[in-house]
């Protein structure tokens, strides 16, 4: 259905209009929501000019430039197209119209810029302490780390009369003694550190054992077994200065 159709006008002299002619324009409307539109769509439409409201039957009238309701129903409509040299008959008394319904919404308008980008927000308040986690699996550790630690052993042989013994060469010594004998000892440790000797005599007990003045007992030197394995024990702090001497077994 058309929303406005121009459905007659008529043309008649009037001294008060330039040019001395004025023009009234007879409209019909879907509703009264559509009155607006006119003066859009027909901006050269003069006041006096009428609209008929299709959906109420109510009558408006364009006057100082808006369309005041005249509740007037009726065929305005029906005037014909021609020129007519009288004016249309005025209505009743003078008075200012009701305004008519509001129009319909406008269309949306276009989609603005982006805005400037924001300040950073105030930082948060720190979180709770978190749970304390499960224990672990045990590790595994490869055998190769749990080998026993070496010492290097200087095997003798055979010994009697006098002997050296370097700690240097190894601080495990062992020997079978086959005569009386008189051992030095060299400790050669690093510079402060203990050096720990262990010599393993075997039948060392059948014959004499002469040790250096540095060895200190517990009292006298240790009886060795005349025929089997003695083990002695010398520890020195400072590199053979001294040392002390102890029967393991």
């Amino acid at each position: 259905m058309v929303n406005i159709t121009i459905v007659g006008r008529e043309v008649f002299n009037d001294n008060d209009t330039p040019g001395g002619r004025k023009e009234v324009t007879f409209f019909e409307v879907r509703n009264a929501s559509y009155l607006h539109e006119i003066l859009i769509k027909y901006p050269e439409t003069q006041d006096g000019s009428k609209a008929k409201d299709l959906a109420s039957g109510d009558m408006y009238t364009l006057l100082g430039g808006k369309w005041i309701w005249t509740n007037n129903r009726g065929g305005c409509c029906s005037h014909g197209g021609g020129a007519g040299s009288n004016p249309p008959p005025a209505g009743g008394g003078e008075g200012e119209g009701i305004p008519g319904p509001a129009g319909l919404p406008g269309a949306d308008g276009e989609k603005g810029d982006k805005g400037d980008k924001g300040d950073p927000g105030a930082d948060g308040e720190k979180g709770d302490k978190g749970d304390k986690g499960d224990k672990g699996d045990k590790g595994e550790w490869p055998d190769e780390h749990f080998t026993a630690p070496t010492e290097r052993v200087q095997a003798l042989g055979n010994v009697t009369g006098a002997r050296a013994v370097d700690c240097a060469l190894g601080n495990i010594v062992t020997l079978t003694a086959t005569g009386n004998i008189t051992f030095t000892l060299t400790a050669n440790a690093p510079a402060n550190q203990t050096r720990v000797l262990t010599m393993i005599i075997t039948n060392g007990g059948a014959h004499t054992i002469t040790w250096p003045a540095s060895v200190n007992w517990d009292g006298t030197a240790p009886a060795l077994e005349a025929s089997g394995v003695s083990i002695l024990t010398l520890v020195t702090v400072n590199n053979g200065t001294q040392w002390l001497g102890m029967l393991s077994r």
